[in-house]
């Protein structure tokens, strides 16, 4: 009886090569990869596609070193310039920390087809890495500004909740605050406001130019829609209810900070500064009569 497991042609490589693509689909990557493999030693000749595939089928594993080996063999055997292969060779660059190949290899893919996509993740090589080693591929200024400049391309191009986050956050750090709050509201548009970073984003944003207010409203947003409680979301709102004159609700923060992260020294030293402060009387002390302003 066969094993309904194996195609019915174990000696057929498009059966392996189409079944890895299947298991890519489910996201079962170790069985796309033992499929492409296969695939591989049963052809005569190697085969372009079995080598792109598992290199994407790496690349999701993370194992980006194999992933690399892969396209850099695709591009071999295919002969031509491939779209495909720079862009996922870039990608698995950026992941492995290369950050010159990675824009070296997105740029290529850029001149290929000019896509939304590798130009977001050129952005994100140039503002995550800020590397004194990277801009000097195309570029003769600072790697944020390039970062935006790419951002800016996809926006024009598809514009979708990514690319605007990633652009508020290099207006972010580059202490353009209006800018980045301007983006991280249209990424909460595009994300129909469920994305819990975004408020956090831009409640931080807010925090900057004293837009306490604002502030703790993006972070009480933000706790709500955290599946998991996080103490940096509880420390920043505990901070702008204290820069907010309301101390009582900035220890609430601060003591359930620390309650989710012990050693969280920051939040700690927050709540040592508030407790040193002496407390507000509750009414106007009353003058004496023959006060005169």
């Amino acid at each position: 009886m066969s094993n309904t497991n194996e195609p019915q042609s174990e000696k057929n490589a498009d059966d392996y090569q189409w079944r890895g693509c299947a298991y890519n689909e489910i996201k079962n990557y170790a069985a796309a990869i033992q499929h492409f493999t296969k695939a591989m030693e049963l052809r005569d000749k190697q085969d372009f596609a079995d080598y792109l595939c598992r290199g994407i089928s790496y690349s999701e594993n993370r194992n980006y070193e194999a992933a690399i080996k892969d396209f850099t063999k695709a591009m071999e055997l295919k002969g031509e310039e491939n779209y495909y292969c720079y862009h996922y060779r870039g990608k698995a660059h950026y992941a492995n920390g290369n950050d010159y190949a990675a824009i070296k290899d997105l740029t290529k893919a850029i001149e290929l087809r000019g896509n939304a996509n590798d130009y977001h993740w050129r952005g994100r090589t140039y503002f995550e890495r800020s590397s004194p080693f990277v801009f000097i591929h195309i570029h003769d200024f600072g790697c944020e500004e390039a970062a935006i400049q790419d951002f800016t391309k996809a926006i024009e191009l598809r514009g979708n909740a990514d690319d605007y986050s990633w652009r508020g956050n290099v207006y972010y750090s580059n202490n353009k605050y209006d800018a980045a709050i301007e983006d991280f509201t249209k990424a909460m548009e595009l994300n129909y406001h469920r994305n819990a970073d975004d408020y956090y984003n831009r409640g931080l944003a807010h925090r900057w130019i004293d837009n306490q207010e604002e502030a703790i409203k993006d972070f009480t947003k933000t706790i709500t829609l955290r599946q998991k409680k996080d103490a940096d979301d509880r420390y920043w709102r505990g901070f702008s209810h204290k820069m907010n004159g309301n101390n009582h609700a900035a220890m609430r923060d601060l003591t359930r900070a620390l309650k989710i992260k012990p050693d969280f020294e920051d939040a700690r030293k927050l709540v040592r500064e508030i407790e040193s402060t002496p407390p507000e009387p509750p009414f106007p002390l009353p003058l004496p009569e023959n006060y005169r302003a």
